[in-house]
This record gives structure tokens, sequence and C-alpha cells, in this order.
């Protein structure tokens, strides 16, 4: 048998034919090469004008997908679920990689960078790109079956400067899609206007503040935005503090609730913060007391009437949102402590829970507008807090407490010691990363966030292979073992803690060096409050998701299952899916992201505004995306793919496809038929990104679900021997009137300049039991 080098030695080319600039093998003469110039669109000698370029969150998605978990027969073929099969469908044979007398081995790699010698010409079978950062000269660029279009000159920030404090728009009567529309505000702080407290306090209160402040609490200064807020509480001003973990926000509160006469009451949906602060506070000698509904009636009772009396003097009341909203006698206590002058003010930590266009909205929590309503005649000041939620959640909270004349304090959202990176999963990524904090942080302390309990374990038990001593924490887990896994990582007996979300309210760690994230965040405010725990004592930190496109889909089914258990009404469980799985496609559109700042997404998510030269100061903590964007060689330029996403829109309507099968088909990968030699029948947009790559592919469509012309019909695959969660792709109304119109907005996707290598022949089934991802 002769060797490889003997067999390539003897073999002889192909006979090529040339088309144009390009050459290809000749074909046996079952197959049929298209008449690709005849087939190449024609393109407008005027260049379009795009100024539409999607920055950080400059372009948030417009529409929220509303999702429905189909009941309709599972994906066997391109036809399934289909009304009727396309009519004329396209006579472009597909390349079948299997049969031996292919040879691809000479075939041209196609180059998308520019090429200083190629020249401009006036043919329609080329399309003129705007070029080099350099210049602007027109260069040719020969597509083979679509058509692409170029432009560096794109606006760096298409945000509106517009500053709207309330959004009243309804939602009801709605279609689905449509339920959670997103804009971009930037929140305006008004501590100027309090920033001269010796105009607006008396002399002898400013006094008292900065020495409960010193000591009482232990600090000798004010951290950004804390002491405004303070001056406009003692002021019994209506306030709204929106200030990141860690910046200081229970200072707000508890330094007016020390100095005014009377109690503060503070409403705290998590249970474990409150019972964090009211230890804190008993240690520092505050008069302190917090109820909870395991309480039994007769100690309610007497402690009412401790109170009452002025036997038991307390400066703040810890109590849940249940008893707010669930206990008449707690009602009737309010009102009497109100009517004997003891009421100083209402408190409401996390009061992103309030609005239902929150993270991680309440029901418990809807009722708090009785704090506003029940004490109309003599106003009792409302202080809300939250630590990472959106303007629209901020006006939509100011609206649902009828406080809309609250005064919005806000420090700056910006962690500039942190490095954020996003990688895509796979076992050599994953292990170089692990190799990687070792190396970096031989003795830091870091958090490996996981989605599943069995996740947090699988990786516990690998951590030993790389010097790194970890332990676990879930809520599958008695509080005792919870309590001494925290305790250990607390001491730094451990380097590593292994935990799902159900870790991190309430640390207060700050020599933490690195929080990574096995899978994607359910949502951005999840990511930035457990990216934050890292680097708190201000020293260089490390940041880095490792997900996969799949962890979107995983997540989805989980809001659709949590949904159905939680006490929504029939109406509202739309409503609420809608948002979740708005905010699942917002940090699924920062992890695809590859050339925008993602310090800028944040920073702007959060209604702040960012200079993106700011990421570039620290070479230490400049991100992954800036880092790619400052190389002298562009790696990625931007492109008109709108033909492109009308395509990939009309093949959803008569196909019902996962997002890594479109991508296939749209990337002109034959699929078979399991058993069978039967090739399935191509649809229109087979093949027409050949020359892209697979991560290029693959980002396009899933682009067009972030943006929301597509939405994921998420459905469980069952079989004796596994499980498997997939989304089928189907068009959202925004992607319908998109196809409708005569007018469109722009679609632009960054392509990566580099050429694309020899293809790997590996064939896909879309039976369910085999299928591809």
């Amino acid at each position: 048998m002769s060797t490889l080098k003997e067999a390539f030695e003897k073999a002889k080319p192909k006979a090529r034919i040339q088309y144009g600039e390009y050459s290809f093998v000749q074909f046996p003469s079952e197959y049929r090469i298209p008449d690709v110039i005849k087939n190449l669109p024609k393109v407008s000698a005027q260049k379009d004008q795009r100024n539409n370029e999607r920055n950080s969150t400059s372009q948030f998605p417009q529409n929220c997908s509303g999702h429905s978990l189909d009941n309709g027969p599972l994906v066997q073929t391109f036809y399934i679920n289909t009304q009727q099969k396309p009519t004329n469908p396209p006579t472009v044979e597909p390349q079948n990689y299997v049969d031996d007398n292919y040879d691809d081995f000479y075939d041209d790699s196609i180059d998308f960078s520019d090429s200083n010698n190629q020249s401009s010409t006036n043919s329609n079978n080329t399309l003129n790109i705007t070029g080099s950062s350099d210049n602007n000269v027109s260069k040719e660029y020969n597509p083979i079956d679509d058509t692409i279009r170029h432009n560096n000159n794109i606006s760096n920030n298409n945000i509106s400067d517009d500053y709207h404090r309330f959004d009243d728009s309804t939602i009801e009567g709605e279609c689905e899609d449509d339920i959670y529309d997103e804009e971009v505000t930037f929140l305006k702080s008004d501590a100027k206007e309090f920033a001269n407290g010796h105009e607006l306090l008396p002399q002898d209160k400013l006094q008292e503040m900065n020495k409960v402040l010193n000591e009482v609490f232990g600090y000798s200064s004010f951290k950004e935005g804390q002491k405004e807020a303070i001056i406009a509480g003692l002021l019994r001003e209506d306030v709204f503090v929106l200030m990141p973990g860690g910046s200081g926000k229970s200072l707000c509160y508890q330094v007016p609730a020390v100095i005014d006469l009377g109690i503060t009451v503070v409403v705290c949906p998590l249970k474990g913060v409150f019972e964090d602060e009211v230890a804190m506070l008993t240690k520092l000698g505050v008069p302190v007391q917090s109820l909870t509904c395991n309480i039994d009636k007769n100690r309610y009772s007497y402690f009412y009437e401790q109170v009452l009396s002025g036997e038991k003097k307390i400066k703040l009341l810890y109590v849940i949102p249940e008893i707010i909203n669930g206990s008449e006698n707690f009602q009737q206590f309010l009102l009497d402590i109100h009517e004997k002058g003891m009421l100083a003010r209402f408190v409401v930590k996390d009061a992103q829970c309030i609005s239902k266009f929150s993270h991680n909205f309440r029901t418990d929590c809807t009722g708090l507008n009785c704090l506003r309503d029940n004490f109309q005649n003599l106003k009792i000041p409302i202080m809300l807090l939250s630590s990472a939620t959106t303007p629209k959640v901020v006006f939509d909270v100011i609206s649902s407490l009828n406080i809309r004349s609250a005064k919005i304090f806000t420090s700056s959202f910006e962690r500039s010691n942190i490095k954020y990176d996003v990688i895509h999963r796979t076992a050599k990524s994953q292990d170089t990363l692990l190799r990687k904090i070792k190396n970096i942080f031989p003795e830091g302390s870091g958090i490996f966030y996981c989605f599943s309990k069995k996740d947090c374990e699988t990786l516990h038990n690998s951590l030993k292979d790389y010097g790194l001593t970890s332990v676990i924490y879930h809520c599958g887990m008695d509080d005792r073992s919870r309590r001494e896994a925290q305790q250990k990582w607390m001491s730094n007996e451990v380097q590593v803690i292994c935990g799902t979300t159900a870790f991190g309210i309430g640390v207060k760690k700050r020599d933490v060096r690195f929080v990574v994230h096995f899978c994607m965040p359910m949502n951005v405010e999840s990511y930035y409050n457990e990216s934050g725990l890292a680097g708190r004592d201000g020293l260089p930190s490390y940041s880095a998701i490792l997900y996969s496109y799949l962890d979107s889909v995983r997540e989805k089914k989980l809001i659709a299952d949590n949904n159905n258990k939680y006490n929504l009404l029939s109406k509202d469980k739309p409503i609420r899916r809608s948002i979740q799985f708005y905010k699942v496609n917002q940090i699924l559109w920062y992890c695809e992201s590859i050339h925008e700042c993602r310090r800028k997404f944040l920073l702007q998510y959060f209604g702040e505004k960012y200079d993106l030269d700011g990421c570039l100061r620290d070479s230490k903590t400049v991100c992954n995306s800036c880092e790619i964007s400052i190389n002298r060689v562009p790696r990625y330029k931007f492109f008109d793919f709108t033909t492109e996403a009308e395509r990939i829109l009309k093949t959803t309507i008569d196909y019902t496809l996962t997002m890594k099968q479109m991508s296939d088909c749209y990337r002109g990968r034959v699929v078979k038929k399991r058993n069978s030699d039967d090739v399935v029948q191509p649809v229109e947009i087979f093949g027409k990104g050949s020359r892209l790559t697979e991560e290029d592919a693959n980002r396009f469509i899933i682009r067009l679900i972030t943006d929301d012309y597509l939405k994921e019909d998420v459905k469980v695959i069952e079989d004796d021997n596994f499980t498997k969660i997939t989304g089928y792709l189907a068009l959202t109304s925004k992607g319908r009137k998109f196809l409708s119109s005569t007018e469109r907005s722009k679609i632009h996707i960054y392509i990566e300049m580099k050429q694309v290598k020899r293809r790997k022949t590996t064939k896909y089934d879309l039976v369910p039991n085999d299928e591809s991802f």
C-alpha cells in the first residue's frame, strides 16, 4: 500500500475552469456548476448611507419575543411543521463532500480582506466596499452567491440623549412579541441639587451627620453620592438610590435613621440580606428589630405593645413584603405609630422587585404602593434602593409607588479594575482558562458560577487537577453545610467556591480576584452583580463568561417552567415570560458581541454614559473586545446583511429549523436523512453564505434572534436514553413587519477578515435523537 506522500506525488490536479479571478475544479458530468456571473445581483451605483452601527448597548432589541411551547411535531426533515411545501424550490445542487470524486485539495481559499492590488471597476458583477481606515478607495469584491456590503465609516454612538423620567405606556392588548420595549435612556442624578449641605441643613445637623458616620459606623468620609442622598433623606424627600453593590447604599438610610426621631421601617424582600444587616447594626449598638413570618402572633402583639408604650425604643424595623401586604395588624401598627409621631420613613431595599420589568420581579412586592396610599394626609418619605437595574425599571417603580417627585441619586457603575472577557465554551477553552487563572492568581480567591448543582459538583471534582482547592455551594445543601462552605472560603481555607446563583447575596469579601461564569448568566443585571464581587478592594481583578449558545435555550426553558410554578395570573404569564426572554437575549447579545466594548455595554445598560477610550486606559483591565479593536490590522469589518436577513426570515416561514441547522444550511452543508442516501432538498438560502466561517454564520443567525426578528420555540426532545432541549426558529411580529415593509432598517454584521480554509466534511442529521446544534 502506497504512503500518503507517494499518493500525493503521483496525483494529478483536476482540470480547472476560470470564472473571473476565481478558478474552480472541473466537476464530473453529473455535477452542475451554476452560472455565477448570471446569478450575481446588480449593485446600485450609489453607496447606501448607513449610520446605525450598534454599539455596546446603543440599540437594544426593540421588542421582546413572546415564546410559546408548541405541541406540534418535532423536526424530521426540512419540511417538518410546514403548511405547504415551498413552490419552485431552488435548483442549486448541494455539494456532496462524501463523494470520492470530489477533490477540493486545490480549491481556492476566499480572502475577505481588502487587497491593494485589486482595481476599481464599474461592473455590475463587483461590489464596492468603502474600505480601510487609511483611505476610502473603492475596491473590488466578487461575491459568489450574494451581495455583502461593508462600511467602516459608522457612527460609534447612536443613543438618544433624551431624558425620560417616566413611561406610562400600557402593555395590555398588545401582541405577545411586542409586550416589552426597552428604550435606551441615560439617568441624570439629582446630586448637584443637594451638594451644598451648609445651605440646606442647620450646622448642628451637619455636624451630627459626620459624627454618626465616624463614631457609629466607623467611616471617615462619604463615598460618591452618599452624602447628597443622606441630605435629601434628612430633608424628608422621596429618594431613589441606584448604586452598584459595594458602594454603600445602606448608609444612605441608616445614617438618617440614627439621627432622626422615630422608626425607619425597612422593607427587604431578601431575608438573608436583612438578617446580616440586623446583626451588624446590633453589633454597632444601633437599636434594631426584625419581623418575619416565623414569629407567632403573641410575640407580634407583645412587640407592638412595647413599641407603642415607649418601653421598647428602636431606630430601624426590618420587615418582609408579605407582612406589609398580608397583615392587617401590622398595617394598624403603622397607623398607630404614625399618629404618635413615631414613624420616620419607609425604605425599600431591592426596589426593582416591585417592577414587572425587572429581572427579579416578585409578586409579594406589588402591594407596596400602600406605603404612600395609606399615609397621604401627612406624607411619610420613602427611600428606594437598588444595586443594578435599568432606567425603565427605575421609572416604573417610582410610578408604581406614586412618588413621581422622587430625587434620583446614582454613582458610577464602572468597575475600572475588572477585566471583562467572554469565551466560547469548549473543553479546550475551559482547560486553558483554568490554567491561566492558576498561573495569574496562584493564591487568589475566586468564585466559579455554574448552571446547576450537578455542574457545581463536576467542576469541583475537576479543579484538583489544576491545583485549585474548592468547596461547593447550592440550594440542595442544608443551611449548615452552606454556612460551613462559605466560611471556609471567606477565611481562605480554600481558594474557590463553586456555586449556583444561590451564592453571592450579602457576600462582603473584598479580596476576590476572579469571578468566572461557566455558563451564560440569566440576564445582564445578575452578571453585573455577580462579577462585581471581584475586586472590591480596588486591585486588578478578572471576570469571564464561558458560554455556549445552547445556554440561552436552556435558560429559556427554565424560565418557562418557573413561570408555570409561580403564583402569576394567567394574563401575566406571557408578559413575564416575554420580559425574561428579552433579558436572556440581551446577555446573549453581550456574549456574541465581538467588536463593541463590554464595559461600555454594561454602563449604558444601567443608564450611564461612558467614554469608549476609558476601557483602553489600562492594559491590564482592557476588555477582550477592545483588545481586538485596537489591532493595527482590523480583524473584523462591518457588512450590510439586510438582504441575507430577508432570505433567512423567509426561510423560517416554510421550514422549521434550529439555529445550528439554519446556519449549516446557509453555509451549504450537506444534510442527509438517517439511514438513507437521499439528500434533503436544499432551500433557497442553501450555500448563500458558503464563504462565511461557522462562527460568523452562527453569529448572524443569533443576531436576528437578539434583535427580535426571530424567536425560538423551545421544545424538549425525549427518548429512552436522553433528554434534549432545543429551540426552533420562528418569525416574530417584528420579523413579519420587516418582510412586509418596503423601507427596512439595515442589519449590519461584523465579519472576520481571514481566509476561509478548506471546510471539514461533517454530515448532520435532522432526526431528533441525533440532532447537532
